[in-house]
This record gives C-alpha cells, sequence and structure tokens, in this order.
C-alpha cells in the first residue's frame, strides 16, 4: 500500500494488528505474496521467532496446488527453515481436504455478502445512476467483520469434516487457532487466524 489514508467519508484502513493488506498489479496472488503471507502472518501466528527463524515445534504447512505455493522461489525459502514442512495438497482435493474451502470460506462469504446488502441499500448513487462502490477501506473493515463471525465451534468442526482428528483432540488457543498432528508431530496452521490477510484487487 501506498497510504493508510482514509476515504472521503473518513472510512480508515484497520490496524497491521488486524488485517495485513496487500495489493498487486495483476489482481492475483504470485509467489511473492505466498512469502510475504508466510513471514507476516502464518509463521509468526504458528509461534516462530521472526528474528532468529526458530521454533521449539516442528511446523507444518497445508497448501493446494497453487503455482506460488510450490514456486523455486518459495521452496527454496521453505528449505531454509529447518523447522518449517509444507504439505501439497494433491489437485483436485482441496474441496475435501483443506479445512477452509471445505466447510469455512462459505459461511465467510456469507458473512461478507451481508455486510455488502447493507451497503448497498443506502449507497449514494454515482453520475451514472448506480451505487457507488465500496473503497477498499470499507471492504478491508468487512472482511475482518465476516472472520469474527466465524464462531471457533466452526473451525474445529471443519478440521474433522475433513478426517484429520476427532474433535476431542483438537486444541483451540486463545487466537483461534487450531492445532493438530498430521502424519507427522506438527503443527499445522490453515491460513485462519486472528490476522486476516487479505489481497485488495487493483481494479476496485
Amino acid at each position: 500500500m501506498m497510504h493508510r489514508l482514509p476515504d472521503q467519508d473518513g472510512n480508515t484502513y484497520l490496524t497491521r494488528e488486524q488485517c495485513y493488506l496487500t495489493c498487486n498489479s495483476t489482481s492475483n496472488s504470485n509467489q511473492e505474496l505466498t512469502k510475504l503471507i508466510l513471514n507476516k502472518v502464518i509463521l509468526p501466528g504458528m509461534g516462530m521467532d521472526m528474528v532468529t527463524k526458530t521454533s521449539p515445534e516442528k511446523l507444518g504447512v497445508l497448501w493446494d496446488e497453487f503455482k506460488g505455493h510450490s514456486a523455486a522461489h518459495v521452496k527454496e525459502y521453505c528449505l531454509s527453515l529447518s523447522c518449517l514442512y509444507p504439505e501439497i495438497i494433491p489437485g483436485g482435493l482441496t474441496p475435501v481436504a483443506q479445512p477452509l474451502d471445505k466447510v469455512v470460506n462459505k459461511v465467510f462469504k456469507a458473512h461478507f455478502r451481508d455486510l455488502y446488502d447493507l451497503y448497498i441499500l443506502t449507497a449514494p448513487i454515482g453520475n451514472t445512476g448506480n451505487p457507488q462502490p465500496p473503497s477498499r477501506q470499507q471492504l478491508a473493515t468487512w472482511v475482518v467483520k465476516a472472520w469474527d463471525l466465524i464462531p471457533e465451534e466452526l473451525v474445529r468442526k471443519s478440521w474433522t469434516a475433513c478426517g484429520y482428528k476427532q474433535e476431542q483432540d483438537l486444541t483451540c488457543s486463545n487466537e483461534g487457532r487450531v492445532t493438530f498432528a498430521l502424519r507427522r508431530t506438527f503443527r499445522i496452521m490453515d491460513i485462519f487466524h486472528s490476522k486476516i490477510t487479505f489481497e485488495i484487487l487493483s481494479e476496485l
């Protein structure tokens, strides 16, 4: 982001403690953003000391086959971290093997849509006769609000729905993270955390 100024109506961006915002000219994620998300959100959230790049536990990341996850640049970085073990889900299995895709995302998107619908009912009308689109500041705020409406119980059930562990074997931290064992004694965490990464599309 080039600035953190409010929009014309005074809506401000959230703090970095609440939400990380990234911009990309192509409106797509890539290997650079993958590494950024690892360093800013996932690894600190899993307990890695970002100064020494060490962790008392082995850390695992469950990814799909998106090219940015398996790019040479990202692989090289992951291999440089002795405690990190990324796992790539085979193609076609994301809808059944990733907790977010299988359960959580649908609920999140429904909450986000509700926030948009509330906005559009009273949105100012532009010169074309159509409602003015929400600002980036508003979009970022809605993302965090929608995530805050996701109950911890749903996150627990999303892991068990994928068949990883029985619900009684899951443990949650006070930040909403779920930890469990997958094939090895790893601490696995999908991208669900109190700090939400939201990619703002450049066209908005």
